[in-house]
């Protein structure tokens, strides 16, 4: 015969597995219902090169003073889907795996073209005290392209 502490012991242990599956369930509907209003959301395939936008580190010495700068590296290459929107990608040059959100991530055209802005922000506004840069795509980490 079973003690009353015992059958509250199994009835505790049974409810934990009842609330973590349930639990569960609740989050992938939430994520599910989350991700149905939004309009049209980036789907990446692996094989699809990406652009990666990350934070860099202020240096004053390197003129880059600003709180929140961020670089948009690439080209990277998705390798693998994994849970949610994080995504596995393997930098095309360097062999660098790294992990990042979609919402880190943007579509890598098939052809760039670099030009300077006639007129808008990023010139009368951005970064005042440091000229626009004139091979675009180094800082943007692509090595060894010539657009002409």
């Amino acid at each position: 015969m079973l003690s009353f502490a015992h059958r509250q012991a199994q009835l505790l242990a049974a409810s934990r597995k009842v609330a973590k599956v349930l639990i569960n369930k609740h989050r992938a509907y939430q994520r599910e219902f989350t991700n149905s209003l939004r309009s049209n959301p980036w789907q990446y395939h692996i094989g699809n090169a990406v652009f990666c936008q990350q934070a860099i580190q202020s240096d004053n010495s390197k003129g880059g003073v600003d709180k929140i700068m961020l670089k948009n590296t690439g080209p990277w290459i998705i390798i693998n889907k994994l849970t949610g929107s994080l995504y596995e990608i393997r930098h095309k040059i360097k062999n660098v795996v790294n992990k990042h959100r979609a919402s880190h991530l943007s579509p890598f055209p098939l052809e760039l073209m670099s030009f300077t802005p006639i007129s808008g922000s990023d010139n009368e506004y951005g970064q005042i005290h440091k000229p626009i840069i004139k091979n675009a795509f180094k800082s943007a980490g692509v090595i060894g392209f010539d657009p002409v």
